[in-house]
C-alpha cells in the first residue's frame, strides 16, 4: 500500500503541474529540489517528507489535502494492485465482497455531490 500512496501522491503532483503548463524543471525551482527529485517524486519512486508535500502544495496554489487520496480510494487502489495483504490470505468472494463495499462507498460520495 506505500507504494500506492507515493505513486498517487506523485500523480496529483504532476496533474497539478500540468494543469499550470509548467515544467519538471520549473517547478522543481519553486519546491528547491532537483528536477530529478520531482520526476522521482511524480513516478512514487521517491518518498516525499510532509513539509516537503507542503512545499509542492504552496507552490502549486492547491491544498494539501488535494494530493492525499480519501481513505476509500487508497484501498481500491491497494487491492487492485495486489499491495493488501488481505488480498493473498482472503477467498475470492471475500474479495468480491470488498470491491463491491468500495464501489458503493465511492458511488455514495458521487450521489453526495
Amino acid at each position: 500500500m506505500e507504494t500506492t500512496l507515493y505513486e498517487y501522491i506523485g500523480k496529483k503532483i504532476r496533474e497539478a503541474r500540468e494543469n499550470k503548463s509548467w515544467t519538471q524543471s520549473d517547478l522543481s525551482t519553486k519546491v528547491d529540489l532537483t528536477r530529478t527529485s520531482v520526476t522521482n517524486i511524480e513516478l512514487g519512486r521517491q518518498k516525499i517528507q510532509i513539509h516537503v508535500l507542503y512545499n509542492f502544495a504552496r507552490a502549486l496554489s492547491i491544498s494539501p489535502h488535494e494530493l492525499l487520496p480519501q481513505l476509500d480510494d487508497l484501498i481500491g487502489l491497494a487491492l487492485d494492485n495486489g499491495d493488501l495483504p488481505i488480498k493473498d490470505a482472503a477467498t475470492p468472494k471475500a474479495l468480491e465482497f470488498i470491491q463491491s463495499m468500495i464501489e458503493k462507498m465511492k458511488e455514495g460520495e458521487k450521489n453526495e455531490t
